[in-house]
Parts: C-alpha cells; sequence; structure tokens
C-alpha cells in the first residue's frame, strides 16, 4: 500500500524535480509563487462557492516491489508521474 506524502514543501520539491511539471511551482525573486493559484488548485485544493475543487494531484510513495497498477483496473486509468527511482513493467498474458 502506498504512503500518501501530504505535506506541502515535500510536494512542491516533487514538481520541482518533473521538468514537465516544474514551471507551476516556479516563483517570483519576492518568494511569491507565479502560479498560485492554479498551484492551489491542482496541488492542495481549494474552496469555491462553497464546494472543494482539487486537489488534482497526489504524491504517493512505493516501498521496493509493490505492484503500482494493474492492466483493467480503475488505477489504470489514473497518469502517473515517476518523480524519482526506476520502474519496472511487465505482461504476464500474451493477449
Amino acid at each position: 500500500m502506498p504512503r500518501e506524502i501530504e505535506k506541502h514543501e515535500l510536494i512542491i520539491d516533487a514538481f520541482r524535480k518533473v521538468d514537465i511539471v516544474s514551471e507551476l511551482v516556479d516563483q517570483l525573486p519576492n518568494g511569491e509563487f507565479r502560479n498560485e493559484l492554479d498551484m492551489d488548485i491542482i496541488l492542495f485544493g481549494r474552496s469555491y462557492r462553497g464546494k472543494q475543487v482539487g486537489p488534482y494531484t497526489r504524491l504517493l510513495e512505493y516501498q521496493p516491489g509493490e505492484v503500482i497498477l494493474r492492466e483493467n483496473t480503475w488505477e489504470s486509468s489514473i497518469f502517473y508521474i515517476l518523480v524519482d527511482g526506476r520502474l519496472d513493467a511487465s505482461v504476464t498474458e500474451q493477449n
């Protein structure tokens, strides 16, 4: 079972490590985040007109050998980005 990391600083650090999403956490010279509203919604969620919007990302840590997803499951429809480490993929049936 993966461990969900909820500490905001660790989530921001993870986004900084991945080129295709690192722009989201760009900071201005004064330390403020350039895309603060987008970042809040995407990474942490925000209440908008009484309804919760987001978060749309989760930072999960898997142990060595742990299965992340299996074909034709709910998890297989999620978009994953590897932040650190190595993944192996395998096919168990030829069809």
